[in-house]
């Protein structure tokens, strides 16, 4: 019987997500923008982590931090790109959160004698309580989407 692994499941699932979401024109660009890419480092990081348990890749090891240090930030900017009316500041936005995630990417591959999941672990930690910072916005601060509604021909 073939098996297929779990992480292999999830970066599937994550891109047939990300894929759904990239169509649903009713959601703000740069909202979809940001959560298509936060599906698709999942996804990324769910088929490196595949690599290198099925296939032995031990370049995977290599790449998948740098795709990590990704994953909140896209996930902050996408949920904080609901609640704003993206004028003049959401480009400030992408700049102060891009800035620390490429100094960390770049520490990550120029091997600085400091682990990866150090940076990882730390970006994620502050991206985590910036998310949890958006939970104390009521529900009327984020753009509303209305439901699907299927149209009859």
């Amino acid at each position: 019987m073939i098996t297929l692994p779990l992480v292999w499941l999830v970066s599937v699932l994550s891109t047939i997500a990300a894929f759904a979401l990239a169509q649903d024109t009713r959601t703000p660009f740069a909202a979809r923008l940001c959560l298509c890419g936060f599906l698709l480092t999942l996804a990324t990081i769910g088929l490196l982590l595949g690599l290198r348990l099925s296939f032995d890749a031990t370049w995977a090891a290599r790449v998948q931090p740098v795709v990590a240090v990704m994953v909140a930030p896209l996930a902050y900017l996408g949920f904080s790109a609901l609640t704003q009316d993206l004028g003049a500041n959401w480009r400030k936005t992408l700049w102060l959160n891009g800035v620390p995630v490429a100094f960390a990417q770049l520490a990550i591959l120029v091997h600085v004698p400091i682990s990866a999941d150090i940076f990882v672990l730390a970006i994620n930690s502050v991206y985590l309580f910036l998310i949890a910072r958006l939970l104390r916005r009521k529900a009327d601060d984020f753009v509303h989407v209305a439901g699907f509604v299927a149209q009859s021909r």
